[in-house]
């Protein structure tokens, strides 16, 4: 979602979860917990993220080690 210009994209839950390497079950746990708390919304073809600090709030500091990766590897804005 940080590399997206918004905070919504077209994908369900079961398309992502082979991309990220993880069962659709686990991926549907995972999301739910996150509907839970505000943080995601799934609707069918879209996720959307309309608190990024709840969700970031919510991860066990992957987020910011994932993020340094992104940035360090990513190739530099014209």
């Amino acid at each position: 979602m940080d590399r997206l210009p918004g905070d919504e994209v077209a994908i369900d839950l079961g398309e992502l979860a082979p991309l990220l390497g993880v069962s659709a079950d686990a991926l549907a746990r995972a999301a739910a917990q996150l509907v839970g708390v505000g943080a995601l919304v799934c609707e069918p073809g879209r996720l959307v993220m309309p608190r990024r600090a709840v969700l970031e709030a919510q991860s066990c500091g992957c987020h910011v080690a994932a993020e340094d990766v992104v940035r360090w590897s990513a190739p530099a804005p014209d």
